[in-house]
């Protein structure tokens, strides 16, 4: 059965959020950063940083930018740089159907 989660939340600054649970069910997972001037920093990392730039640091995503993080079953956390950030998250599952031989 293929499921479709999506939200659209105003990520915080300083604070690492996390975004989505690990899930070995997921396809697929997208960010979509509605922001016009700021970026944010996603990782499976829950110490992910946005404008330290060290091992946390993590992906940026640019303002405007879709990312779509195919395969990744780990957990999602991220953070904006200076400002609080309009996203939208979608994620995409598909639990195998277990009634089926």
């Amino acid at each position: 059965m293929r499921t479709t989660y999506s939200v659209g939340i105003a990520l915080p600054i300083t604070i690492p959020t996390q975004l989505l649970h690990a899930n070995p069910y997921r396809l697929y997972f997208t960010i979509d950063n509605h922001d016009a001037a700021n970026y944010l920093a996603f990782s499976p990392n829950q110490r992910v940083t946005a404008g330290v730039y060290d091992a946390n640091e993590g992906t940026h995503l640019a303002a405007g930018d879709l990312v779509n993080g195919v395969g990744s079953k780990q957990e999602v956390w991220a953070v904006a740089n200076t400002a609080p950030v309009n996203i939208t998250v979608t994620e995409v599952t598909e639990i195998p159907d277990t009634r089926r031989p």
